[in-house]
């Protein structure tokens, strides 16, 4: 029943989405600001909890932590669920740690309902800079889009110098260098080496 503070709406058959009006007898109206939505009876729908991830961070060249969101489905009948991401630089994958791609494929139950946790990272193939995507999922009719952003950032090298003088004429090996960068690696990384000055100096035109 309606009280001063909630109204109890019956939708009829055939109601569509739309503002709701309430009218006081002999004094006034007022009108939603949102539509109400109004859903068919047992028609398809995918959830997504939450609706959007954001903060994922890596370097360039590499893939991001893992965030998880939940994808429920309803009604779904016998058609699977695709998830597509909207780009290659994010993936997603039914486990937290492998067999992350750009598209997956999920089978709702007997009963045309599914709920799994996905994960959704950012790809190592990602370009530097901000990142703004999508991650689609369809089942016939019925669909949602989970929101990702994030920022793929290019490591800053170090060189440390043994000793940042040396004798002219010193040799090949006046000085020894360090090269380090702001996170631990699990492939080798080959980084090209210059000299401002050849005559005065030289280095090895790369280190791995």
């Amino acid at each position: 029943a309606s009280t001063a503070t909630s109204i109890t709406a019956t939708v009829p058959t055939g109601a569509t989405t739309g503002k709701i009006t309430v009218e006081v007898a002999g004094q006034t109206t007022a009108t939603s600001a949102t539509d109400f939505t109004v859903t068919a009876a047992n028609a398809p729908a995918v959830n997504l909890s939450p609706t959007s991830v954001s903060g994922l961070t890596n370097f360039l060249g590499y893939a991001s932590a893992a965030a998880n969101y939940t994808v429920t489905g309803t009604n779904l009948g016998g058609t699977n669920l695709v998830v597509t991401a909207s780009t290659n630089a994010i993936e997603v994958s039914t486990n937290s740690s492998t067999g992350f791609t750009n598209s997956l494929t999920l089978a709702p139950n007997g009963n045309g309902t599914l709920t799994n946790t996905l994960y959704v990272r950012v790809s190592a193939s990602a370009p530097s800079g901000a990142l703004s995507a999508a991650v689609n999922h369809v089942s016939g009719s019925a669909s949602n889009s989970l929101s990702v952003s994030g920022t793929v950032t290019t490591p800053a090298l170090t060189l440390a110098l043994g000793t940042n003088s040396v004798s002219e004429n010193a040799g090949a090996n006046a000085t020894t260098g360090t090269v380090g960068i702001p996170f631990s690696l699990t492939n080798d990384l080959t980084v090209t080496l210059a000299s401002s000055n050849t005559a005065a100096a030289t280095v090895p035109a790369s280190v791995t």
